[in-house]
């Protein structure tokens, strides 16, 4: 966050621009500080759209596809899987050079790192996810952001259906005739809902992306439980 105390430290300064839209990291006190002093306060609307909605996406991918659970899963069984491995290396020595002991230590100590890992294995079946194609995804702001997220979604390779939840009852025949422009623009031949129902638009959802500023107005506007 920029304080006012940062905005008068740097004397130098007459422009401050926030990465992205809003400059909600600034707040009102320092904007006028800002302004006093001469600060021109600015932003960049829509410049990360594109590297915003691909991080959403990957985010999608990686927990459809369960992969931070397996990763933890395997994470939690490497040091039995390493005596184990080190295990099997000492028996096969002991068979190498022919030594008795080191075969028998070997064999026990197999046994015994295989012992404590049975409780800690879960069956593959429990990582595994179907294709996402055909899925569902609610895109809450049909904005910039949104828009690339869309794009993403809609790749022929796995193709989501795609619904963005708007806000606005009154503007909503127009916003749909926006987002089939883009569409055509884009060559997205796949038709995209914009609905204001928003009990359906998440009812029906499998993934949901919240693209809108945090604000009182939104605040809460989606709940878990």
């Amino acid at each position: 966050l920029v304080t006012e105390a940062d905005i008068l430290a740097l004397r130098n300064v007459g422009y401050i621009n926030r990465g992205g839209a809003g400059t909600d990291t600034i707040d009102p006190p320092e904007k006028a500080t800002a302004t006093r002093e001469g600060v021109i306060v600015a932003n960049t609307p829509d410049e990360n759209a594109k590297a915003t909605a691909q991080a959403i996406y990957a985010a999608m991918l990686t927990l459809y596809r369960k992969i931070p659970a397996a990763q933890t899963y395997m994470r939690g069984i490497e040091d039995d899987l390493n005596l184990i491995r080190r295990a099997d290396r000492e028996a096969a020595i002991g068979v190498e050079k022919g030594h008795q002991g080191r075969l028998d230590s070997g064999r026990d100590a197999k046994r015994e790192a295989e012992a404590a890992l049975a409780p800690k294995l879960r069956h593959p079946n429990e990582f595994f996810s179907d294709e996402m194609q055909g899925l569902n995804i609610t895109i809450v702001g049909p904005g910039a952001i949104g828009q690339e997220l869309a794009l993403l979604a809609l790749h022929p390779a796995m193709p989501l259906n795609v619904t963005f939840l708007y806000h606005k009852p009154e503007k909503l025949a127009e916003t749909q005739a926006e987002i089939d422009a883009w569409a055509a623009k884009n060559g997205i031949k796949q038709k995209i809902t914009v609905t204001t129902d928003m009990k359906q638009a998440l009812g029906n959802a499998d993934f949901v992306s919240l693209n809108i500023p945090y604000t009182s107005e939104n605040s809460g506007m989606v709940r878990y439980g």
